[in-house]
């Protein structure tokens, strides 16, 4: 694909991602989309919440790990990462010469090695620049996924607050924590992180790992 295309679709994706971020901090946009989201995986609510949760974290987990592997470029982030440690190493080993020579008032060592530190110093600006980079290279995903993730955790809101099912109530029990209940009267865990929001991020992570592992994902 032309690299200008490419960018450009990168673009539209952001601000169709961060549009949907957005948005979904106004309950006129909430609400609607766990409704919608409803017709689509309502199905699923024969099945225990906990399950449920799980299924929709395999979903989002897998889709965001494909994602990565193929928008981030990883190859770049390698060698940039790479540079930076070198770039440190040899600055940090500049600094003890430098030290070394002025408390052996050794001026032409002291004087060489300024200048070597001026030199690893303007190596540590330009890498500032691909930090910067290497930043907006991992944001990336986040236009792609979001439009996805985003009404998928939604919709687990929106079954376990709204909608008229069983799941209001519901006792979850999770390993360590004991149990907790779900809906508007939900049990929350580290007193401020709903059960079922805990869960969920438990099982997303988890199984983002597993994937990340399998699929050789991120800078090793």
């Amino acid at each position: 694909m032309d690299k200008k295309l490419r960018k450009r679709i990168d673009q539209v994706a952001m601000v169709i991602g961060f549009g949907v971020m957005i948005g979904y901090s106004f309950e006129g946009f909430r609400e609607p989309l766990g409704v919608y989201m409803h017709t689509l995986f309502g199905p699923l609510t024969v099945l225990p919440i906990y399950i449920v949760i799980l299924i929709m974290a395999l979903i989002t987990g897998v889709y965001s790990s494909v994602i990565q592997k193929y928008t981030v470029d990883w190859e770049t982030m390698k060698k940039n990462q790479a540079k930076s440690k070198e770039v440190q190493a040899k600055m940090k080993e500049i600094q003890k010469e430098l030290k070394e020579a002025q408390a052996d008032e050794n001026k032409y060592k002291t004087k060489k090695m300024e200048k070597k530190r001026e030199e690893a110093m303007k190596a540590q600006a330009e890498m500032m620049k691909d930090q910067s980079d290497m930043m907006m290279n991992q944001m990336k995903p986040m236009g792609y996924t979001m439009p996805v993730v985003i009404p998928i955790f939604g919709w687990i809101r929106y079954i376990i607050y709204f909608a008229p099912i069983h799941y209001a109530g519901t006792i979850m029990t999770l390993p360590l924590l004991g149990d907790g209940t779900l809906g508007n009267s939900a049990t929350n865990v580290f007193g401020k992180m709903p059960f079922w929001f805990f869960w969920y991020m438990m099982c997303s992570f988890l199984i983002g790992q597993v994937i990340r592992k399998v699929m050789n994902i991120g800078v090793s």
